[in-house]
């Protein structure tokens, strides 16, 4: 999770048309919406703390009475419309930012332990989920919400597996923190256990409760008494090795949630370990992983204000122990709505393939 560095943003309600060529003091971007009709163009005008996007009628050269640009071909007849939201990124970006204003401002219902989860966690931004908040003190707390942002497909595939283990089975969040991640699993039919003194050095959030009571609650009983089918180790604390005692107790799924970034001033890693993942060599088989990966500076690529971040790759790792046998790979698991926060990260990486199309054809973007 990175540190926050404070933007500030004034969005303008004038709409000036604008075209392709450059004007004075503003870069002006054209997006080609998957049509090679000029007129199903979308053009965003950035200036510093101004954001404007609107569709518009293209330049004329009057020479040739024909548009100034050559209409660009549709890269994929099949999507002719795939860009098509980008048409509502005014609007989008409004929203987007009354939101994280909201909760930067700790008027986001996020803040409020005195709500339902499903009403906390409702249109929270993946801003807050990449980067803490100002007033957040790293000295005193770990990530104001999460660590990174979950997506609903990847917890419906770990629930997928858990699910086969046993009628009603329990899953132990070795390290809960407020209890977000492990929650978000537990919301697709799994209960939830999290070791409240496990790791009795690690910060809290800064939102230090943050569960779905209905399916997640602490424990207070050590990892070695509590009864448990399959363990979520989400984000482990660096050097740490929670592995050795899982494998003891031949725990049936194991979880593994982390990332292999290292520190570059440190040269240390910041989630777990090397011998975390080699502890199990012998007694479990990986059966499924995979990895997200947030780009390099994807929400300051297409709202400059915003602050940069570095490309992050998450890995998710699930290992079963050898007596568990029969497991079956999700083959269709049915789509589900995804969590809101998703819903800025589609917009921010459609917005980023688009700026790149447009690069790549050898237009400015």
């Amino acid at each position: 999770m990175e540190p926050l560095r404070l933007f500030h943003s004034t969005r303008s309600t004038q709409h000036k048309t604008v075209g392709w060529n450059k004007r004075s003091g503003s870069a002006i971007t054209l997006w080609n919406l998957g049509s090679s009709d000029p007129k199903n163009r979308v053009v965003a005008r950035i200036t510093r703390a101004h954001y404007t996007w609107q569709a518009v009628e293209p330049e004329i050269n009057p020479a040739t009475s024909q548009p100034s640009t050559a209409p660009i071909a549709n890269p994929d007849m099949n999507m002719p419309n795939k860009y098509e939201p980008l048409r509502n990124m005014e609007s989008f970006t409004e929203d987007m930012f009354n939101r994280i204003i909201a909760f930067q401002e700790k008027k986001h219902h996020a803040w409020n332990n005195n709500l339902s989860f499903a009403a906390r966690i409702k249109d929270l931004p993946l801003h807050n989920l990449i980067f803490s908040n100002p007033d957040r003190d790293p000295e005193k707390f770990s990530a104001t919400v999460a660590p990174f942002y979950p997506l609903r497909e990847e917890m419906q595939k770990i629930a997928f597996y858990v699910q086969q283990l046993a009628d009603n089975p329990v899953v132990c969040d070795i390290y809960p923190g407020n209890g977000f991640i492990g929650s978000l699993l537990g919301r697709e039919g799994i209960e939830l256990r999290g070791l409240k003194n496990h790791a009795p050095d690690s910060k809290p959030n800064q939102i230090t409760s943050f569960f779905d009571a209905e399916h997640f609650r602490y424990s207070d009983e050590p990892l070695a008494q509590l009864p448990f089918d399959a363990a979520l180790v989400s984000w482990p604390p660096a050097h740490s090795n929670p592995s050795t005692a899982l494998v003891q107790r031949k725990t049936g799924l194991l979880i593994y949630i982390f990332t292999e970034h290292v520190d570059p001033s440190t040269q240390q890693r910041q989630t777990g370990s090397d011998e975390m993942l080699a502890t199990l060599a012998g007694d479990y088989r990986l059966i499924d992983s995979w990895e997200v990966i947030r780009p390099k500076d994807i929400l300051h690529n297409i709202w400059p204000d915003m602050t940069p971040s570095i490309e992050e790759t998450r890995h998710v790792h699930i290992y079963a122990h050898n007596s568990v046998d029969n497991l079956q790979a999700p083959q269709a698991i049915p789509p589900a709505q995804s969590y809101d926060w998703e819903k800025d990260l589609q917009m921010a990486l459609l917005a980023l393939q688009a700026k790149q199309e447009v690069q790549a054809r050898g237009f400015p973007a």
